[in-house]
């Protein structure tokens, strides 16, 4: 039944392609993934009109949480194909996806940036947020995406402006060469950088090593490929402001906060500068230090000299 991250049913002559989702909520503990099928051509391309279903799955149980009332008794005999011969192999990295997920969850609610940087508009690798791996670019090896164009494989970051005051509306992509050398390591590159606006306009912003059609040829190649997932590149977008937003709120929030002295301090009496104090030795019938004009016995006398 099962072909990579494609599958067959016994009763439907083209495959259909699997992708698995999950919660991002960190609180939540539904153990669950969401299972959408989409009917691909035989060499797996993209369908125009594509048959498409879905499935709720308990990792545990390995049986549906919900079912749609609505469902055909066709795309139920396949959801039910797919759960009797799933391998336990492929059972076991649903569950460790899971497991991932949650993690990146917490990471992403907890992940704060430099409020300076922010105020900055510095650029944040994706790649940094899913990871406490460093990033390609900051000596890591942590990215993003991949695409391969005439027979080169190149690794992609996602990067995004967290300051939540700009509204430029794009992700900049930075892209390096992975290159096999004869003892079987790789070697990285750096190529060029790239940036695609949420309009679908492409452009090379700057190149490393690069030729100008080299560069077009592989930002078009990854367009290509990973044009269907620009929402997720919106929401991750949107997930950087939020960051931003956050990472700001912190600073001001560390910065107005109420400052206590320590348990342990001495803290004396401060007078301003002109109350006389008991130590100070001024007449009685002399003209208050404190400036009121009138003597000092019916003015501040009374203050330092009577018990309060």
């Amino acid at each position: 039944m099962e072909l990579g991250y494609v599958v067959r049913f016994s009763s439907h002559s083209r495959p259909f392609l699997v992708k698995d989702t999950y919660c991002n909520n960190p609180d939540c503990k539904c153990n669950e993934v969401f299972l959408g099928f989409t009917e691909v051509s035989e060499t797996e391309r993209p369908l125009t009109n594509p048959l498409s279903f879905g499935a709720r799955v308990n990792l545990d149980t390995w049986q549906e949480t919900h079912q749609s009332p609505q469902r055909v008794p066709e795309v139920a005999a396949w959801i039910h194909e797919f759960l009797r011969e799933c391998p336990p192999t492929r059972k076991a990295e649903f569950k460790a996806s899971y497991e991932e997920g949650r993690r990146i969850a917490r990471r992403r609610a907890e992940y704060t940036l430099d409020a300076d940087e922010v105020l900055d508009g510095a650029l944040v690798s994706y790649a940094n947020i899913l990871t406490e791996t460093s990033a390609l670019s900051a000596g890591g090896n942590a990215y993003t995406f991949d695409v391969r164009y005439q027979g080169r494989e190149y690794l992609v970051e996602d990067r995004y402006c967290p300051n939540p005051r700009c509204d430029c509306e794009s992700v900049h992509l930075e892209f390096f060469e992975a290159v096999s050398q004869p003892d079987g390591k790789l070697c990285i590159y750096q190529r060029f950088v790239g940036k695609v606006t949420f309009a679908g306009r492409l452009t090379v912003e700057e190149r490393m090593k690069c030729r100008s059609a080299e560069a077009k040829g592989v930002l078009s190649a990854w367009w290509k490929e990973c044009r269907d997932d620009l929402k997720v590149l919106k929401d991750r977008y949107q997930e950087v402001k939020e960051i931003g937003q956050r990472s700001l709120e912190a600073r001001s929030s560390h910065r107005f906060a109420t400052r206590q002295m320590p348990t342990n301090s001495i803290q004396e009496d401060v007078l301003p500068d002109d109350q006389p104090t008991a130590n100070m030795k001024v007449g009685r019938n002399a003209p208050c230090p404190c400036g009121s004009g009138k003597k000092y016995k019916k003015c501040c006398w009374r203050k330092v000299a009577l018990p309060l």
